[in-house]
């Protein structure tokens, strides 16, 4: 693909080529290759060739695809004359959070209506369509401030670095013309004091040091006069060269202090951007703070209002626990009362349980005394009855003996009888009278 992409930009690509993600069908696509001078038809060309439906008799559909922008819930069709490479930069830390995407436009879309619009006469009721505002274009106008800063701040990154490049540019032309005018000082040198200049002064100052070393003070005042020595001869035959030197020293100058200036020019606009960075962070923090207040608010709000709810609640439940605390203390009162009335009455009981023992004791005894009395009156009335019996049958055995007539005997035994029973009904005895009566007709048959 980087060489589909190389042949169709004419291998103008002179920077490092990039990596750009494309969604084709749902699918995340790393496009490589890319570079400046790559627009966005010649990446919808070379998808539509690898996905296999890209043919000579289809070229002309290539202005039914376009690689649609979407950064959040907003979407923006790209022209296809756009430079990919500048779009996806131009977005910076915030590419995590756009996709591109190959999709089919409809000719109601604003690529193809442009294009319509200049060929035909008719796209006055399109134009009339695309000035309605639709929801996606409500974002687009919500967020468009945000997005006015972003792309600001964006060109501002781009224009620096378009600004670091030539500068880099030119510290690299500098580095060059250095290294040019080191290789003709050197190149001079050589054929002033020879190829091995260099290992020669290397070796003098070697045999310098060992000589003091070894040697006494004689050798150190012959060393010093060959030295004064070769340093006039030395002197005379390089005042010519040392003006060219002093030039190159001039220029090396020269060019340090420019080469320092221009890396502090590298430093302040590194600086630059770095701040730039902390600029769009900050003003992406501060709109999350702006869109996160009013909700904050609400919640402030809400919770205020849930508050003073609950403490009405609580100041109600403390006026009923007042309220059932009273109602307890009155009722432990009542209690109270009851339980000592309660007392009285089991005293009370008690002492009529006492009294009833004692009356029951007394009736007992009242029975037993009646019974006692009974059983006696029963036996003083048997005893009477069984005395009056051996009293008559003593009367009957004497009225038999008797010699008289019996109408004589019978009327006194009669009359005797009657008196009997007369006194015999002041003592209660009725069953006497018929035992009396049948003795008189008993006494009657016998006469």
């Amino acid at each position: 693909m980087f060489q589909i992409l190389q042949k169709l930009t004419g291998g103008m690509t002179t920077t490092q080529p990039a990596e750009i993600p494309i969604w084709v069908n749902g699918a995340q696509r790393w496009i490589s290759g890319i570079g400046r001078k790559t627009t966005c038809d010649d990446v919808i060309r070379v998808l539509l060739r690898s996905e296999g439906c890209h043919t000579e008799a289809k070229d002309k559909e290539d202005k039914h695809y376009a690689i649609v922008e979407r950064w959040k819930k907003v979407e923006r069709p790209l022209d296809g004359r756009s430079r990919i490479l500048k779009v996806w930069t131009a977005w910076g830390d915030e590419q995590e959070a756009v996709r591109l995407t190959l999709k089919r436009v409809n000719p109601t879309t604003p690529r193809e209506v442009k294009h319509h619009h200049r060929r035909s006469s008719r796209g006055h009721n399109r134009a009339r369509l695309l000035q309605t505002v639709h929801p996606k274009r409500l974002i687009d106008d919500e967020n468009k401030p945000f997005s006015d800063t972003i792309e600001h701040l964006m060109k501002l990154i781009l224009a620096q670095g378009e600004t670091i490049q030539t500068q880099l540019r030119r510290l690299h032309d500098r580095d060059e013309q250095i290294l040019s005018i080191e290789h003709q000082v050197h190149s001079s040198r050589q054929e002033r004091l020879g190829s091995n200049y260099l290992l020669e002064t290397y070796l003098k100052d070697l045999d310098a040091n060992k000589g003091g070393e070894d040697d006494s003070g004689v050798a150190e005042v012959e060393n010093a006069k060959q030295e004064e020595e070769e340093g006039e001869v030395a002197g005379e035959a390089e005042e010519p060269e040392d003006a060219e030197d002093a030039e190159a020293q001039r220029a090396l100058v020269e060019m340090r202090a420019c080469i320092a200036l221009w890396e502090r020019v590298v430093r302040v606009n590194k600086r630059l951007e770095k701040e730039e960075q902390c600029l769009v962070k900050l003003h992406v923090k501060l709109r999350r703070l702006s869109e996160a207040e009013p909700a904050q608010e609400a919640t402030d709000l809400i919770t205020s209002e849930a508050i003073a709810i609950v403490k009405e609640q609580i100041e109600e439940a403390d006026a009923v626990c007042n309220a059932q605390q009273m109602e307890i203390d009155q009722n432990e009162l009542r209690l109270q009362e009851t339980c000592e009335q309660l007392q009285e009455r089991h005293r009370l009981l008690d002492y009529l349980q006492e009294e009833l023992r004692e009356s029951e004791l007394e009736e007992e005894q009242l029975r037993h005394w009646l019974q006692e009395l009974t059983y006696k009156k029963h036996q003083q009335i048997q005893q009477q009855q069984q005395m009056h019996h051996a009293m008559l049958t003593k009367q009957f055995t004497q009225a038999a003996t008797v010699t008289t007539t019996p109408a004589a005997s019978t009327g006194a035994i009669r009359k005797q009888i009657e008196g009997d029973t007369d006194s015999n009904s002041d003592t209660g005895l009725s069953s006497l009278h018929s035992s009396s009566e049948e003795g008189v007709y008993v006494l009657d048959t016998l006469v």
